[in-house]
């Protein structure tokens, strides 16, 4: 899924401009830092969007287990 990881990269190289833009410091100043900053974003992102996935996976296996157990044999709640 490239798109979370180029976002994220965007956002993070963004992040470190506007940082330095606060600060009143050359915008480009430590390039190696926009580097860092667009990896880390590329990074959340793609993890975030895994997580998504894995839980929607989980969440749809979840349902159909419950639905399977629901057509089961009425159990007597008496006891």
């Amino acid at each position: 899924m490239p798109t979370p990881a180029i976002f994220g990269a965007l956002v993070g190289v963004t992040l470190q401009i506007y940082a330095n833009a606060v600060r009143k410091v050359p915008v480009w100043r430590s390039p190696w830092e926009h580097a860092i900053w667009g990896g880390l974003g590329a990074a959340a992102f793609s993890y975030g969007a895994q997580k998504k996935a894995d839980l929607e996976v989980e969440v749809k296996e979840m349902i159909a287990k419950r639905a399977e157990l629901s057509k089961g044999p009425p159990r007597n709640l008496s006891e």
